[in-house]
């Protein structure tokens, strides 16, 4: 029996498509920019043969990696489903010949009959929910995989329903600041993932997740079952170098944006399961992990936060506190310097966050400013063009909420490259570059 899958392009802060790409908002010129938004997240796609062969743009086109993944997805598909607004959508812009060429079940509440079009793609509109229409697909797909084409709310069903063996996603170091997030509404807990491959292509890393089978034990208990070995290439050479002297934020986030989980205090300063982005700087930690983490150390001389992050982390981070080094705090209280254990003065800035980045700067030495949180701290160095780079460790966990990395940030003006990306078991260690 084939695998259900998804395959889909996600913008760096989550989403899937930019806001107004909707049929509501097609042609709105207060919507303008999602067509060049959208082909930003796309650009990868757009130069491949298989791409222009299968919509038939005439020949030509690259045939290296990225085209290989689009053709392969295409070739072990043999039937989709997608929801009703995907559907409408595509009905408007889709070519008389459609791109699947393959049964396609809809899922809706209006009947229809099933609509046919030239190539062998034939609509089917399904009334009775996910799992009718994943027992229809299953018996036209003839053993081969069934994918669910889209969009964000029928891929998050099945994810939810536990319906999902595998996905992919095409990550693009664009930001959309509003749209469609792909993974809104997952639900906590619900969905385990592993790391199953990496591929790095000039415009987008290619993440493949297996999501993880899970069952209950006599006692209650939920286990998980791996469905298969992992095989990771490590590559740290790819991350050093080129760190000195740099403004650079390093932190965990979630495959769903999150960089703590909901429900964030003081005495709860990673909020509910929030624990678990660290993980693989501790208990889950690798060697190359581990070097990873001494060479971000080792690069660092001086520490900007931001006060929440402060106050929620004062007391579990101790005497002496982890940081070993200057650290500078973005406030509006004035307070004293805090002198600790350990090499770490707390120095309370009340002038802004460039203020803090002179006085940090001038700590450092040769040695770079790292910018740690929180969100809102990072987001406005980000956005103020004072930032070189931007390190995610992007943790294959699904929280379904907390504090949001690049929650409602403003996309103008900011370009990313990405320098370099490492794969281990507990992340996928992505280094990019802030273009000025």
């Amino acid at each position: 029996m084939g695998k259900v899958f998804f395959s889909v392009g996600m913008s760096l802060d989550g989403f899937i498509a930019p806001e107004g790409m909707d049929l509501a908002h097609a042609d709105d010129p207060n919507y303008k920019d999602w067509l060049s938004q959208w082909m930003e997240l796309q650009k990868w796609v757009m130069g491949q043969q298989f791409f222009r062969e299968n919509l038939k743009l005439g020949e030509g086109g690259e045939t290296g990696q990225d085209n290989r993944i689009l053709e392969e997805t295409f070739q072990r598909t043999g039937t989709s489903i997608m929801g009703k607004r995907m559907f409408e959508g595509g009905e408007r812009y889709w070519p008389e010949e459609a791109p699947f060429h393959t049964p396609v079940f809809v899922l809706t509440h209006e009947v229809r009959s099933p609509w046919e079009r030239p190539g062998g793609t034939t609509f089917y509109f399904v009334t009775n929910g996910i799992e009718s229409a994943l027992q229809q697909a299953r018996e036209v797909a003839y053993g081969k995989d069934i994918r669910i084409a889209g969009g964000a709310n029928a891929i998050l069903q099945y994810l939810n329903a536990g319906l999902v063996d595998e996905f992919s996603i095409a990550l693009a170091p664009v930001f959309f600041g509003k749209g469609i997030r792909l993974f809104g509404g997952i639900v906590r807990r619900k969905v385990a993932l592993e790391i199953v491959e990496v591929i790095h292509s000039p415009l987008v890393t290619h993440l493949h997740y297996a999501v993880i089978k899970q069952y209950q034990t006599p006692g209650g208990r939920r286990l998980a079952r791996s469905p298969r070995r992992r095989c990771f290439s490590f590559r740290l050479n790819s991350y050093r170098g080129g760190f000195m002297g740099k403004v650079i934020s390093e932190i965990s986030m979630s495959l769903d944006g999150f960089i703590t989980g909901p429900n964030v205090r003081v005495g709860n300063g990673m909020g509910d399961d929030g624990d678990r982005l660290h993980d693989w700087r501790f208990d889950a930690k690798t060697e190359t992990d581990a070097a990873i983490l001494d060479e971000i150390y080792a690069s660092n001389g001086a520490v900007v936060i931001g006060k929440r992050m402060f106050d929620v982390g004062f007391e579990p981070w101790g005497d002496p506190p982890p940081f070993g080094m200057p650290v500078f705090i973005v406030t509006h209280e004035a307070r004293e310097p805090l002198p600790m254990q350990g090499g770490t003065t707390y120095t309370f800035v009340t002038d802004g966050i460039e203020a803090a980045l002179e006085l940090a700067r001038a700590a450092a030495g040769d040695k770079n400013v790292l910018i740690q949180g929180g969100a809102n701290i990072i987001r406005q160095y980000l956005k103020a063009g004072l930032l070189d780079e931007l390190q995610i460790h992007l943790i294959p966990i699904l929280l379904g909420g907390g504090v949001r990395l690049f929650e409602d940030l403003d996309p103008e003006g900011i370009e990313l490259r990405r320098a370099s990306s490492i794969e281990t078991p507990g992340a996928t260690h992505l280094r990019f570059s802030v273009v000025k």
